[in-house]
């Protein structure tokens, strides 16, 4: 008795491995279903093939029904900070380059201007 409860263990063990173990080495599902019927044991709910009629295609009536794709999200916008209030008064000050950066060391033509760069500062005043 004891030795067919041990194989009958042993027997069970490698068809639990092979049903519930690496996709790679999984037996087919009639392959299954033959190891569980020499253990004259049923096929556990979750297996394949266990239930009649589980190769038929899902119907909604089954519990399946397939879900509408979600609208794609409109992009984030980027943060940052909020300009400075328009009642602040501006300062415009040109700085002025050099005479002797004014000149390509290369070429020794005249260097040109890009256009200004506008930033805007809070002068750090004190009380």
């Amino acid at each position: 008795m004891r030795d067919k409860n041990t194989a009958l263990s042993a027997r069970l063990a490698r068809v639990l491995r092979e049903l519930y173990g690496r996709k790679s080495q999984q037996v087919s599902t009639e392959q299954r279903m033959l190891m569980f019927t020499e253990l004259g044991a049923k096929a556990p709910p979750g297996a394949a093939g266990s239930e009649p009629g589980a190769d038929a295609p899902l119907q909604p009536e089954q519990g399946l029904v397939p879900q509408p794709h979600a609208p794609p999200k409109p992009p984030r916008g980027r943060g940052g900070r909020a300009p400075l209030p328009e009642h602040l008064p501006r300062e415009t000050r040109v700085v002025p380059v050099p005479d002797e950066e004014r000149t390509c060391p290369q070429c020794g033509g005249e260097k040109r201007t890009y256009g200004p760069h506008p930033r805007s500062a809070i002068a750090n005043c004190s009380l």
